[in-house]
């Protein structure tokens, strides 16, 4: 039990420790907290948004001198679109820019909230856009949980993750232990074993 609490307590550190991924990724740096995506009216006006990049699409307008990034933006309170309009000088600051948009990052938005009426919609019109960490849970209970029904995807129908990524958040987390449940079948205990040994 203290050497996977102590394992935990390194693999928390570990990442503590990185850098988080922040800088500008159109406009200026964001100052200032987000709010929720629920609280969203048609009044708001200037917005500061945190989510995660759900879908992204780029196309060249006016002339191939402007593009435009339109991108779905959440925070899993609700859903927003968002619109952006960059002039990229040169072909290696637009990859950097859909690299910096593409879906799964997490970013941090400012922009009027309004009626589009291309769109016939509201999306917020984006003047800055950062990057953003994503948001990772932890358990910071003092006395951790035993999970005693877990599936792995050897479950037909019930699980989809591999034992090795269940140890491995169970680690993370600090627990001392977890139980692979699987309906009638034993093909992911040596994935489980090989992934206990090796941490």
């Amino acid at each position: 039990d203290q050497r996977i609490a102590e394992l935990a307590r390194k693999a928390a550190a570990a990442q503590a420790a990185k850098p988080a991924q922040s800088g500008t990724v159109l406009g200026k740096l964001i100052h200032g907290a987000p709010i929720e995506m629920r609280e969203l009216t048609e009044d708001a006006g200037v917005v500061i948004l945190e989510g995660e990049i759900l879908k992204s699409e780029s196309r060249a307008v006016k002339n191939d001198t402007m593009v435009l990034f339109s991108i779905t933006l959440t925070d899993y309170t609700n859903t927003v679109a968002c619109k952006a309009f960059a002039s990229p000088k040169t072909d290696g600051e637009k990859a950097q820019i859909v690299q910096a948009l593409a879906v799964g990052n997490c970013i941090k938005v400012r922009g009027r909230y309004q009626f589009d009426s291309f769109n016939r919609d509201m999306v917020v019109m984006l003047e800055d856009v950062n990057r953003a960490a994503k948001p990772r849970r932890t358990d910071d209970a003092e006395v951790k949980r035993v999970e005693l029904h877990l599936h792995t995807q050897m479950s037909a129908m019930d699980g989809v993750a591999s034992a090795e990524a269940l140890i491995n958040q169970a680690l993370e987390w600090g627990h001392p232990a977890i139980a692979i449940t699987d309906h009638g079948v034993l093909q992911s205990f040596p994935e489980a074993f090989a992934a206990v040994r090796k941490k």
